[in-house]
């Protein structure tokens, strides 16, 4: 079911949206918040990749935290709220948002896809009602379980400046399990209707990335 999407109270995911770009970019240009990826007091030329990041997993987290309370106390009921479900997913989409804008000569293409493929689901977001949407509680596991991943963000933003390999060991069977509870969640409930094939059409840049992202976590290092 479709809802209007300028319906006042969209103003509160809107805002969080927001918010949440004010503090990307505030963290983005703080000098004691990128003394982290100085070490030598040099400069990275990929320090605003890796910076975006760093914000990234700390705000996937705390949407993580939202998403547990939502499903405990609601969607385990099979109530599914409009607005905390579009303010977490907004606030996700913020990071995404301020990639393409700081940092976009240095994303790969499947990362640009993913992007733009959460954009498009989070507009989908403000126009659905969750409680009768199917692909709009598809949409809700994606942001879900992204969210949860946050320590494959983390990994990204250390890599290139600390020894975080046993990071890495964590950050891909973190990735490995929630990509699969989210393709198992959406196989088994995705709906044959002109709104599931877009819903597809839409995430193929999303599953394409994370595949890739998977991919590039499980593969071995070559040793010098």
């Amino acid at each position: 079911m479709i809802t209007n999407l300028a319906d006042i109270w969209n103003l509160i995911p809107m805002s969080a949206f927001l918010v949440c770009c004010l503090i990307i970019n505030y963290l983005q240009n703080n000098e004691k918040f990128l003394s982290i990826f100085r070490k030598n007091g040099s400069i990275n030329p990929k320090e605003s990749y890796s910076s975006g990041q760093l914000i990234q997993s700390g705000i996937s987290f705390i949407i993580a935290i939202g998403w547990i309370y939502l499903i405990i106390t609601e969607i385990r009921f099979n109530v599914w709220s409009n607005i905390p479900i579009r303010t977490l997913g907004l606030m996700y989409l913020s990071s995404d948002i301020m990639a393409l804008i700081k940092s976009d000569k240095l994303l790969q293409k499947s990362t640009k896809y993913h992007h733009y493929g959460a954009i498009a689901m989070a507009i989908m977001a403000l126009c659905v009602d969750f409680q009768q949407s199917n692909i709009g509680q598809l949409g809700a596991s994606y942001c879900f379980t992204a969210a949860a991943a946050s320590s494959v963000n983390t990994y990204l933003a250390l890599k290139l400046y600390y020894n975080v390999s046993w990071l890495k060991v964590v950050a891909k069977y973190n990735y490995a399990v929630t990509f699969t509870a989210n393709m198992t969640y959406h196989i088994l409930n995705w709906q044959k209707n002109l709104p599931g094939y877009i819903y597809l059409v839409i995430i193929v840049g999303p599953i394409w990335a994370d595949i890739t992202l998977l991919k590039s976590l499980f593969r071995k290092e070559k040793l010098n």
